[in-house]
């Protein structure tokens, strides 16, 4: 069996779109997002939304000064750095077949209008 798996594409927030990777079944799959800020505390978010269904939370993880993470299932894996996020996902099932997001908050408050975000698969 192949998954579909779909992934955000964003630069300076507002524009959007989102691209397919068709992976095979019990395959490992990496998307990363890369980001610019100046902040001394980043906290990265996963998310993934399957068809008609809301968004569900994957993980978050601190970076650069901060280890500080919440990763519920353990299928996940994620590492930071001071300028990008990776989404680790092993052997993948078909439940997996969703849309993924990263999301990064600075601080205590959102920075929408100042992040640059683009999103890359690696296998």
């Amino acid at each position: 069996f192949a998954l579909l798996i779909n992934y955000v594409v964003c630069q300076l927030f507002f524009f959007c779109n989102t691209e397919s990777l068709l992976i095979k079944e019990g395959e490992p799959v990496t998307l990363k997002c890369s980001y610019d800020s100046t902040s001394s505390l980043v906290l990265l978010y996963w998310y993934r939304q399957h068809p008609n269904r809301a968004l569900q939370f994957i993980l978050y993880k601190a970076a650069p000064s901060s280890s500080a993470e919440h990763i519920p299932d353990s299928r996940f894996t994620s590492t930071t750095t001071s300028s990008s996020t990776e989404l680790r996902v092993r052997e993948l099932r078909l439940a997996d077949t969703a849309l993924y997001y990263c999301a990064l908050q600075v601080g205590a408050q959102w920075q929408n209008n100042t992040i640059n975000i683009t999103c890359r698969p690696t296998l």
